[in-house]
C-alpha cells in the first residue's frame, strides 16, 4: 500500500512542480530554507505575505518527502548510501526538462519508472518473493516499444482479446503459484515437528521454548505484553516489535487463533518460538505481507498480563 502511494506521491509531485530558467545545484539547495518559528508566527516568519509562490513551493517540497526513503528502500531497495545518486538524477530531470531532446530521454525514463513499478507490484501479487516466478522484461518491453511504433507481429490480437488473455494466464498462475507456496508451507510444518526440542500443542500448532517463565499464565480474556519477530517460511521477516524498540499489548482473544492458543500456555517471563499452521493463522486471506496459505513462525516473548 505505502508503495503505491509513494510512488503515486512522487509522479504527482513531478508533474506539479515547474522550474525556473539555469541549472541547480546542490550547493543552491543548502541555501534555499525558511526560519523556523513559533507556531502562532510561522506564516509570517515564512514571508508568506510577500512571497507566496515561494513559501508554498518550499511547503510542497517538504510534504512529497513523507515515506520516500521507506518506498526507496522498499521498491528499489535502495539504502542511504545511494540516496546521492539519487538527488542527482532528480536535479538532473528538472535541469534538462526544457531541453526538447533531453525532455524525450527523460520522459521514457518516468514512464520506464511507472512501468517498473508495476511490474515490480505484480510481481509480488503473483509470486511474493519467489524470483521464479516473475515478468520476463524483455518480453514485456519488446511488445511494449513494438506496439507503440506500430510494427507488432501479432497483429491478430486486439487490445480487448490481449486484456482477457493477461487477466486468464495471470489468474492461472497465480494459482500455479499458491498450490507451490502451499506445499512448502506444509512440509515446513511437517520438517519441524520432527525436530528435537519442538512441542506440539495441537494439530498445526508447535512450539519450542527459549525460555520457561514461572510466572502466571493468562486465560483468553487477558490483555498481555509481548515483544516478538514474525517470519515466513522463506525466511521473510515481516513484523517485529524489537525492530520498533517497543513492546506491543493486546487483548489474546483479538490475535490469531495460533496465538491466542499458544499464550493461554505461557507463563510470564517465558520465550518460545512458535510454528502456526496457515488455518490457525490468516488462511487462505493475505495480510500484508502474508500470503495465502503461510505458515507463520514467531519468537514470542511474554513480557506481563496488564492488569
Amino acid at each position: 500500500m505505502k508503495k503505491t502511494t509513494m510512488a503515486a506521491v512522487v509522479l504527482a509531485a513531478t508533474a506539479m512542480v515547474g522550474c525556473g530558467k539555469g541549472s541547480i545545484s546542490m550547493g543552491d539547495l543548502k541555501n534555499v530554507s525558511l526560519e523556523k518559528s513559533e507556531q502562532n508566527k510561522e506564516l509570517e516568519a515564512m514571508g508568506l505575505s510577500t512571497a507566496k509562490v515561494d513559501t508554498l513551493s518550499h511547503i510542497m517540497g517538504m510534504t512529497q518527502t513523507n515515506g520516500l526513503k521507506e518506498y526507496l528502500a522498499q521498491a528499489y531497495k535502495m539504502d542511504t548510501a545511494k540516496m546521492d545518486k539519487f538527488y542527482e538524477g532528480m536535479l538532473n530531470y528538472f535541469n534538462t526538462k526544457d531541453n526538447k531532446q533531453e525532455a524525450a530521454y527523460t520522459a521514457g525514463m518516468l514512464i520506464a519508472a511507472q512501468l517498473d513499478m508495476n511490474m515490480r507490484s505484480q510481481d509480488y501479487q503473483l509470486s511474493g518473493n519467489d524470483s521464479t516466478e516473475v515478468i520476463n522484461r524483455k518480453q514485456f518491453l519488446a511488445a511494449f516499444i513494438n506496439t507503440v511504433k506500430g510494427e507488432r507481429k501479432d497483429t491478430t490480437i486486439t487490445e480487448q482479446s490481449a486484456m482477457f488473455i493477461a487477466r486468464r494466464l495471470n489468474e492461472e498462475l497465480r494459482q500455479a503459484v499458491t498450490q507451490k507456496w502451499q506445499k512448502q508451507n506444509e512440509d515446513f510444518l511437517a520438517e519441524v515437528a520432527k525436530k528435537d526440542g519442538v512441542k506440539k500443542l495441537s494439530d498445526n500448532l508447535y512450539y519450542e521454548v527459549i525460555t520457561e517463565g514461572t510466572g502466571e499464565m493468562p486465560n483468553d480474556s487477558s490483555t498481555v505484553k509481548v515483544n516478538y519477530e514474525g517470519k515466513l517460511v522463506d525466511g521473510t521477516k515481516f513484523d517485529s516489535s524489537y525492530d520498533r524498540g517497543e513492546a506491543t499489548e493486546f487483548p489474546v482473544n483479538r490475535v490469531i487463533p495460533g496465538w491466542t492458543e499458544a499464550l493461554t500456555h505461557m507463563p510470564v517471563g517465558s520465550k518460545w518460538k512458535l510454528y502456526i499452521g496457515q488455518d490457525k493463522a490468516y488462511g487462505a486471506q493475505q495480510s500484508g505481507p502474508i500470503r495465502p496459505f503461510s505458515t507463520l513462525e514467531f519468537t514470542v516473548e511474554l513480557l506481563e498480563i496488564v492488569k
